[in-house]
């Protein structure tokens, strides 16, 4: 996916071509759901449910999302609270097959609730979505590692602290029936590595 590839990505990239200068790398980045057997890739990293086919799925982590609003918006409405957030505010939402408008999310102790707020703006791209964000347009639920910066420096603010969406998986995938090349497995084993030991929410160093 195109935003998890420019936030997440480029660490691993630079790392792996540090190790083997002599391989090029070749990306895609693509929100679509695709196979990588039909579409010529040697693997693809898919963020959510697998799809049925003939893959195999090494998995590199979960990712979640979280509810953020400038402080110059939350300024100007009333203090959400799981009752009023849909009343008295507006959402910033993600048109995707995968997504609707509707918001399920966890509360502090798991259990889910749903939001629908009025709709100020949608937009197939989270990157959009979180610069009308930080404009002060509404609220968004966004990707934890689009906006860990974010929140960390106060350009955001989160909505609702203690409530995320469900885990969603992060998983590598390449042919079944084909014979993994040594670079790609290469490839496969720094990816898995890096992101192993960073925190997909954060976006900072485990432990």
């Amino acid at each position: 996916p195109r935003t998890f590839a420019v936030a997440v990505c480029p660490p691993v990239l630079r790392a792996f071509a540090r190790r083997h200068p002599d391989v090029t790398l070749e990306l895609d980045l693509n929100d679509a759901v695709t196979d990588p057997a039909h579409g010529g890739w040697d693997a693809a990293i898919r963020i959510g449910p697998l799809p049925d086919g003939d893959l195999r799925a090494r998995l590199l982590g979960e990712v979640r999302g979280v509810l953020v609003a400038a402080s110059s918006y939350l300024a100007e409405r009333p203090e959400p609270t799981p009752e009023t957030l849909a009343r008295d505010h507006c959402g910033l939402v993600f048109r995707s097959p995968s997504f609707d408008a509707a918001w399920e999310m966890l509360g502090p102790d798991g259990a889910p609730k749903t939001f629908e707020l009025p709709v100020a703006l949608s937009a197939n791209d989270l990157s959009m979505l979180r610069e009308a964000a930080l404009q002060g347009f509404g609220v968004a639920r966004l990707p934890r590692y689009l906006v860990a910066d974010d929140l960390g420096a106060g350009r955001l603010m989160q909505v609702l602290p203690g409530w995320t969406t469900r885990p969603r998986k992060v998983h590598a995938l390449h042919p079944a029936g084909r014979r993994v090349a040594a670079r790609v497995r290469v490839f496969l084993d720094q990816v898995a590595h890096v992101l192993h030991v960073v925190n997909l929410d954060t976006m900072s160093p485990r432990g």
